[in-house]
């Protein structure tokens, strides 16, 4: 608060020319990185570890919408991007901890936040702008959850199998999803390349080749261009 009050950037230049650094956003984020050491014991409940260490990509999302200079928004968001692999995992720790419907059920909820923050900020992967490309981190970290998803699923019983190809499944249908959110032509034919790669994936080598002519021939008449 101090930090949006008298400051709106992480350096503050005055009228003869000094410029200073914001020590609020210094010292607020000293006070993050000491709750999330706090809680990195193994003894502290595991949901408020996923909600401390969440704490810490808002932090910079936070900072981002206080700054005024585009160059430094850039460089808050991609700060935001590379520390979420911190929350990431804990994420998926605790998904691990929990029985497999529930962490499945918990990943999901992080996948289907992705991508709806991927529909809302980005027409494709990277995206243009005056201060450089931003490349979509939200997609990029649907996948993961995703993967995590199809990664701790054991194959003991009938219904576990049964899950674990529910599962394998949404990898098909997430890139089909990030298809629909994407505008440039070419990244929907290289989306839609993907989607048949999993495809070839779930209906085995052979299999793939005998229909490979067919879902080219569906990727051109869909998307109207050749790979």
């Amino acid at each position: 608060m101090l930090s949006r009050l008298y400051s709106s950037g992480s350096l503050k230049k005055n009228g003869s020319g000094i410029i200073s650094f914001d020590p609020f956003r210094i010292y607020g984020l000293f006070f993050l990185i000491d709750m999330n050491a706090e809680v990195f014991n193994d003894t502290k409940p595991q949901l408020l570890k996923v909600f401390v260490s969440l704490l810490l990509t808002a932090y910079f999302i936070f900072l981002r919408s206080l700054t005024a200079e585009k160059l430094e928004k850039k460089i808050y968001s991609n700060i935001a991007a590379l520390v979420s692999l911190y929350p990431f995992l804990i994420i998926v720790g605790y998904a691990n901890s929990q029985s497999v419907v529930m962490g499945l059920l918990f990943l999901f909820g992080f996948m289907s936040g992705m991508l709806l923050l991927s529909r809302r900020y980005f027409d494709g992967l990277i995206k243009k702008e005056d201060t450089g490309i931003t490349i979509d981190a939200y997609r990029i970290y649907g996948l993961l959850f995703l993967l995590a998803m199809n990664r701790g699923i054991p194959v003991t019983e009938t219904s576990s199998q049964l899950l674990q190809v529910f599962v394998s499944l949404l990898i098909t249908v997430y890139f089909i999803l990030i298809g629909s959110f994407t505008k440039d032509v070419k990244k929907k034919a290289s989306t839609f390349g993907w989607r048949e790669f999993s495809v070839c994936i779930r209906i085995g080598p052979s299999s793939c080749t005998r229909t490979h002519y067919s879902l080219s021939s569906e990727r051109q008449s869909f998307w109207g261009v050749w790979p």
